[in-house]
């Protein structure tokens, strides 16, 4: 039996798309990279809002780490509330905001399963300007399973002086650099890039939009 709040949720029957966010909010980030950060969370929420079909099927969760990791948003259609990073502080828990993101997947999905409602594969975006302070070995492991079982598609993205060796190491996918900090642009990609697949088919292969944030 599926908790009646849980069916509150799917008050549309469409498949849904969904995104975690895994947003890094440890102390680096304070300042410039903050004020970008948010800015663009408002330019990918602002182009889900303004496109019909995303708004009933794009949902997005926020996982913030610093010294520890916490959701900050669960999975939910895009509302008028734009999330934003209060704060930035602490470390980089990087290993543990991953395998929080990689436990929202996990539970929506089955989720998802109990209610009927069909899905697209999974996104997680992972963002950090800096190196993890904990341990990655076993958020590596569970990203490498996922990916073999074509369960997830996980996206690393370093912002200036992000440890690009280690970033690169979670993935098969391998990790991205943003061009100083043009987090709207990145925004727009990922809005552009998961309305594209929301349009789709669920299983269908959707070619992704050329990535024009990336630093070369």
């Amino acid at each position: 039996m599926v908790p009646a709040l849980a069916l509150a949720q799917f008050r549309n029957s469409q498949p849904r798309c969904p995104c975690v966010l895994v947003l890094d909010s440890s102390g680096t980030m304070e300042g410039d990279r903050l004020t970008a950060l948010n800015e663009g969370l408002v330019t990918l929420w602002q182009d889900l809002l303004d496109d019909p079909i995303a708004r009933e099927r794009i949902e997005v969760a926020i996982v913030e780490f610093s010294s520890d990791a916490r959701v900050t948003r669960g999975f939910d259609l895009p509302g008028e509330l734009i999330p934003q990073v209060a704060k930035a502080d602490g470390l980089t828990a990087m290993g543990k905001g991953i395998r929080e993101g990689l436990r929202l997947v996990e539970e929506r999905t089955k989720l998802y399963r109990k209610v009927g409602v069909p899905h697209y594969k999974p996104w997680v975006f992972l963002i950090t300007d800096g190196s993890p302070t904990d341990d990655t070995d076993a958020a590596t492991k569970l990203i490498a399973k996922a990916e073999a079982d074509r369960a997830l598609a996980f996206f690393a993205v370093g912002v200036a002086d992000a440890n690009m060796e280690r970033l690169a190491k979670l993935s098969s996918r391998g990790a991205l650099r943003l061009d100083a900090l043009r987090f709207r642009e990145l925004f727009r990609w990922l809005s552009t890039s998961l309305i594209g697949v929301s349009l789709s088919r669920v299983g269908d292969r959707v070619p992704l939009p050329a990535l024009d944030w990336a630093a070369v």
